[in-house]
């Protein structure tokens, strides 16, 4: 996490690819606060399923969706390691481990970008009344 500005997304990568646009950045953001939560529940139910294939799709899918919103450094080793023990099928002994730091950083990023939406909609409305 950033301490200096105690947040835990970090849109650099997004404002480059969106050269700023903030209309682009919501959409973005507006499909990660969607889609991350729901893929979790996936990666969540294939871990109790035993779905080794699954997991392995589902982890490595989850790596593009972090990396936009900067979250890649604090959830890439987590969803490494679940993309390589499920390949091998090794035993699942760090699959809880990494899904429960995956959903705690989950609930911070996603009630971060929802925060992020309102300033954008905020900033959308004063400029509508200028």
């Amino acid at each position: 996490m950033d301490a200096k500005a105690g947040k835990i997304l970090d849109l650099t990568y997004l404002n480059e690819i969106s050269g700023g646009n903030e209309s682009f950045q919501g959409t973005i953001i507006r499909q990660f606060i969607e889609q991350f939560p729901e893929e979790l529940q996936q990666i969540e139910v294939a871990i109790t399923e035993g779905n080794m294939q699954r997991i392995k799709s589902l982890a490595h899918g989850i790596k593009s969706t972090v990396a936009y919103l900067g979250l890649g450094d604090k959830l890439h080793p987590y969803l490494h390691r679940m993309e390589k023990e499920s390949a091998t099928n090794e035993c699942p002994s760090h699959y809880e481990e990494d899904l429960q730091e995956l959903k705690n950083v989950c609930s911070k990023a996603v009630h971060e970008a929802q925060q992020l939406i309102e300033t954008f909609q905020e900033n959308s409305d004063l400029h509508k009344k200028n």
